[in-house]
């Protein structure tokens, strides 16, 4: 092993703890020790994880007769979903290691009214409002993905960034057939609201044999 600094190997081939870089043991720390030889070349840790998805979705509808030629639909839709998995692949992020639980929760709601008037045998109404609202929120369950769990305290360029307090990408090269060995971490936490609302008329008329 050559110092590049001299260009001579360094004494008994090994690199004298001073001269290693500060936070390479740290960056090591965070890949498992390996555990298989089944990947050759390609990989040499495997694991499984559970994933823990409890969902429950509550509807309510109501029926009201205003008279006899005008009548009220309500319905109400509302979903909890939420998911804790080890290995994520979403829209937050996607990445290989390390094993860090992260949590998504998903509660959308649907609320819609239909109002049915008969004018006449051959003229009636109906006018749609609804309203749909999703809301999805994305956070770390442990602390595998913070910097300071791994002594990772180096600055960036922007330190008060969202995110830049979960680990940095990183890459290794020189590794033959290597290519998922890497983890990115877009934005955590992160959060999505969407409001969605629809008014829809829709008037029908027969005439003999027509509509």
């Amino acid at each position: 092993i050559t110092d590049p600094l001299t260009g001579i190997a360094f004494p008994g081939n090994i690199i004298p703890k001073s001269r290693v870089y500060q936070y390479g043991p740290n960056i090591l720390s965070v890949l498992p020790l390996p555990n298989t030889t089944v990947g050759g070349t390609r990989y040499n840790y495997t694991s499984q994880a559970l994933t823990n998805s409890p969902s429950r979705e509550d509807i309510l509808r109501v029926d009201y007769n205003l008279s006899d030629k005008t009548r009220l639909t309500g319905r109400m839709i509302r979903n909890s979903n939420e998911s804790t998995c080890n290995y994520a692949a979403t829209f937050s992020m996607g990445y290989n290691f390390p094993l860090a639980e992260v949590g998504q929760t998903a509660h959308p709601i649907n609320v819609s009214f239909t109002l049915m008037h008969t004018f006449s045998p051959t003229l009636t109404n109906e006018l749609i409002f609804g309203v749909n609202r999703s809301d999805t929120e994305s956070l770390p369950a442990s602390p595998n993905l913070l910097r300071s769990t791994y002594g990772m305290n180096f600055p960036l360029l922007f330190n008060d960034a969202p995110g830049s307090n979960f680990l940095p990408s990183l890459q290794f090269g020189g590794v033959a057939n290597q290519t998922a060995a890497q983890t990115q971490i877009y934005s955590l936490p992160r959060s999505s609201v969407n409001n969605v609302i629809n008014i829809i008329d829709n008037l029908m008329k027969v005439g003999g044999d027509h509509m």
